[in-house]
């Protein structure tokens, strides 16, 4: 039954792809925003390697809580060099124990990454953004393994109030296939801007995703408010929710929401997120960083 669970949450949430691990959100941020926030600027990591904005050596561990007991975690190291800052991360998930009633058979699956990155600043207008990365995914005695790049810019206008931002996300290729024939990443092209008011504490965030190898695009809308410089809260909505309605209004119009907030104490920031999968439940997602 979970290994149907695990299917279902994979294909439903994102697209007919493989390694979709990647599309899942890099930290607590990323999972209540959405993944929106190409043209965004955040001390998180985010979707967009052109986007972090750091000036001191970071360090940042994530975990989520996905439904059927599904882990993920990761841990990231993030150094400023002047104008450029360059980054590491490690991300695994864990699909717990899976069975297969039909065979009567029992096995795990998980997925792991790394990824290397190097954002740059052109005159404190242009920033450019690019990471590599290898991916190696096992479920039972198979395994598939692949390389994936993201490449990204953001351009700042109006003393940083608005931004564009574009990028190319997963493109790649396996290096190795559960079966005799390699499949397509979810590669992805994300075009987003950024607002921020004048006379109030928020950020206003709109991206539009191209899926490249899937039929359906998306509209991602975000907002963060933010009450002081150490705590802040944000929630975010897709466009594709309607692929988890279940026909019941009360309960359909709060899928694909996500909701979250962060504070900083001592220098160091919690932030805590959930994000609503409708039928398939609830992901819980927690991040520290110093």
């Amino acid at each position: 039954m979970k290994f149907i669970y695990v299917i279902i949450l994979l294909n439903l949430c994102f697209n007919q792809t493989t390694f979709n691990f990647l599309n899942l959100p890099y930290n607590s941020r990323s999972l209540g925003l959405n993944n929106v926030g190409v043209a965004s600027s955040s001390e998180y990591l985010s979707i967009n390697p052109a986007s972090i904005q750091i000036n001191k050596n970071q360090y940042s561990f994530n975990y989520s809580l996905l439904p059927a007991n599904i882990k993920m975690s990761g841990i990231s190291i993030t150094k400023p060099f002047e104008t450029n800052i360059i980054f590491t991360q490690i991300r695994t998930i864990n699909y717990g124990d899976l069975r297969d009633d039909s065979n009567n058979l029992r096995f795990s699956a998980n997925d792991f990454s790394l990824e290397f990155g190097h954002k740059f600043e052109l005159k404190k207008v242009v920033s450019i953004g690019y990471s590599l990365g290898y991916i190696s995914s096992r479920i039972f005695n198979y395994s598939a393994s692949g390389l994936y790049s993201n490449i990204g810019f953001k351009f700042n206008f109006f003393n940083d109030r608005l931004a564009f931002g574009s990028m190319i996300n997963n493109l790649g290729f396996q290096i190795h296939s559960y079966t005799d024939k390699n499949e397509l990443l979810p590669t992805s092209i994300r075009n987003g801007l950024y607002y921020k008011p004048l006379y109030l504490p928020v950020n206003l965030y709109l991206d539009y995703i191209n899926l490249k190898n899937d039929i359906k695009n998306k509209i991602c809308f975000g907002l963060e408010l933010f009450f002081d410089d150490k705590s802040n809260i944000y929630f975010s909505l897709v466009s594709d929710k309607n692929d988890l309605d279940i026909g019941q209004y009360y309960k359909d119009i709060f899928n694909k929401v996500g909701f979250g907030f962060n504070v900083k104490i001592k220098q160091i920031n919690y932030n805590f997120s959930i994000q609503n999968l409708g039928p398939l439940g609830i992901v819980y997602g927690f991040s520290i960083i110093m």
